[in-house]
């Protein structure tokens, strides 16, 4: 039995600054206060342009040094920020699967520094916030020898 996902319309994505991820996931990199919606390929809203995050994200006033570590990109975010947005305000690349923390295609490890401290975890970037706490925090795909 193969389950057929219906395509994009066109008018969901029409910056013309849109990209197909992995795993057939259509990510949206304009500019985050167009007023389009990011959808995947299923046509459900992942998140809304609407120039600020969804609910209240900042919980605190000191940004925190985020850097990709596999494209060198780097950006300051705020403790409470969901990551994903990080990312695509930065243009960065993300493998993304359900969109929902469900099926792990888009874990990553991440390793946050304060002062000569550093603690290392593993994330799934479409649900994971940016910790508080840190100074620096860096984010690499993980080099699995089963997945690849």
């Amino acid at each position: 039995m193969s389950i057929r996902t219906p395509l994009l319309r066109q008018k969901d994505v029409n910056c013309g600054k849109c990209y197909s991820g992995q795993f057939n996931t259509k990510i949206c990199v304009k500019n985050l206060r167009c007023n389009q919606s990011v959808h995947n390929v299923q046509g459900r809203s992942i998140r809304n342009h609407s120039g600020s995050p969804k609910g209240n994200t900042q919980v605190s006033t000191l940004p925190v040094h985020l850097v990709f570590a596999d494209s060198q990109n780097s950006t300051s975010a705020y403790p409470g920020e969901e990551m994903l947005e990080v990312a695509l305000r930065s243009e960065e690349t993300l493998r993304l699967g359900c969109c929902s923390g469900h099926c792990g295609v888009c874990e990553v490890e991440m390793t946050c520094y304060h002062g000569s401290s550093k603690e290392v975890s593993v994330i799934r970037t479409c649900i994971a916030k940016v910790p508080s706490g840190f100074t620096r925090i860096e984010i690499a795909d993980m080099d699995d020898e089963v997945w690849g």
